[in-house]
């Protein structure tokens, strides 16, 4: 377990080359002006053309209907709080839960209702669906506006009957600008459009369940829209301890671990893995890691891992690794 400063606040320079990676490939210039005794200054440019109009949504820019209540149900902390900061953001009241149980308990007892419920599709105990149908069953609560998310591809296997319960059906990771179309959409009792581009994006055509351990946000972001652009849906974690967890829920056929992670490190969650599943079966494991030093290779698969990556994480070497390993974990993590 590492418990240094570096893991609690950051501050090990990862965050300074992820970006310096992202604006050289977007043809811009990024640099740093420092005098000592007088601070630094980082700056960097990027070419940008002239937005079409026509492509403009005028919905996007429009508030939220003053003092919305809304409930997010979710069992993934990082989840949890990448939706209710959005929602925040654009002044809607947020109270979020980390199961099913904790959201009716809060429904049924005296407090502000809520005009929109966010909830996951995938939670132990009790999932989305369930949730939903007791919500609708509450006394008061039949017409009660309810969006359903999942990240794990399991919107197409809703039946026509579960998904009346719900106002919008949709996919994971959670983008910004389509949370709040879906919200507007949702409170305006209206259907949205997809737009093309949405679709395929939050298409995933993998039948392989990926588990991403990362503590730092971005970075597990940034995984996931790169996961999500090769085909891969995937559920996200803070640390060890939680994808241990996670594992006793859902069975996943690739797990991509962050080696350094506060609560229980990746070497740690690795060993614990292995001794779980008999040899041969579980799901594989990937290793990433900012050390890129000699020996770093053999250190992971002496933890029980099968390979792994450096950070930032480039998305062609990403996708070659998946598509090797993908095909022979698919039937063993079980």
């Amino acid at each position: 377990m590492d418990n240094s400063n570096t893991r609690t606040h950051g501050g090990c320079g990862l965050g300074l080359a992820i970006c310096k990676r992202l604006v050289e490939h977007m043809r811009g210039k990024i640099g740093v002006d420092s005098e000592p005794g007088h601070g630094s200054c980082f700056w960097f440019t990027l070419p940008f053309g002239q937005a079409d109009p026509q492509l403009e949504n005028p919905a996007d820019e429009m508030p939220l209907p003053a003092g919305l209540r809304v409930m997010v149900v979710d069992d993934h902390a990082i989840n949890r709080e990448v939706v209710s900061r959005g929602l925040t953001r654009w002044l809607a009241e947020v109270e979020t839960f980390a199961s099913g149980a904790a959201a009716l308990d809060r429904l049924s007892a005296t407090g502000p209702p809520f005009d929109l419920i966010l909830t996951d599709l995938q939670m132990p105990g009790m999932d989305g669906i369930e949730l939903a149908r007791r919500v609708v069953a509450l006394p008061g609560r039949a017409d009660s506006k309810i969006i359903l998310l999942s990240s794990v591809g399991g919107v197409a296997a809703i039946d026509g009957r579960d998904r009346e319960l719900f106002t919008l059906v949709a996919s994971k990771p959670v983008m910004q600008r389509a949370l709040r179309r879906w919200v507007m959409a949702a409170v305006a009792g209206a259907t949205l459009p997809e737009h093309p581009q949405q679709r395929s994006a939050q298409a995933p055509t993998s039948k392989s369940r990926i588990l991403v351990a990362e503590d730092n946000l971005i970075n597990a972001k940034l995984i996931a829209a790169l996961l999500l652009q090769g085909g891969y849906a995937s559920d996200l974690v803070a640390n060890g301890q939680l994808a241990l967890r996670q594992l006793e829920t859902t069975a996943y056929d690739v797990i991509l671990m962050d080696c350094q992670m506060p609560v229980m490190n990746g070497f740690e969650a690795t060993r614990h893995i292995r001794a779980r599943f008999a040899p041969g079966h579980g799901p594989v494991i990937i290793a990433l890691t900012a050390n890129v030093v000699a020996g770093d290779r053999e250190h992971c698969l002496a933890a029980g891992m099968d390979d792994y990556l450096p950070k930032p994480v480039c998305s062609a070497t990403l996708m070659d690794m998946l598509d090797r390993f993908t095909q022979q974990s698919i039937g063993t993590a079980v």
